[in-house]
């Protein structure tokens, strides 16, 4: 399993929901999740791999989400993706690979 965090700075949600979305001919799902702080964004194919779109939230301490990466206003995961997904992620401007890990 292969799990790839991508951020993007100072840009809205929306803005990387739409540039991904045609980039990988997705269509995105809107959901509310307090875990994800509040609104998000999810694409699930049908061969089994996924990426969610979320702001990068603090939570009710001020901290946030993934404090390594405090420069980044939206994180991108990208869950079990085949690698033409990760060239196609890897080749949008101002989306930068964050961490790669393999389980």
């Amino acid at each position: 399993m292969k799990y790839l965090v991508y951020g993007m700075r100072s840009v809205a949600i929306s803005d990387v929901v739409s540039v991904i979305g045609r980039v990988l001919h997705a269509s995105f799902e809107e959901r509310d999740s307090s875990y994800k702080g509040g609104v998000y964004y999810r694409y699930s194919d049908k061969d089994g791999w996924s990426v969610s779109v979320e702001s990068h939230w603090r939570d009710e301490d001020g901290i946030l989400a993934k404090p390594e990466f405090s420069e980044y206003s939206v994180l991108v995961y990208l869950n079990e993706a085949p690698s033409v997904v990760e060239e196609k992620m890897d080749a949008i401007p101002s989306l930068s690979l964050l961490q790669s890990r393999e389980f």
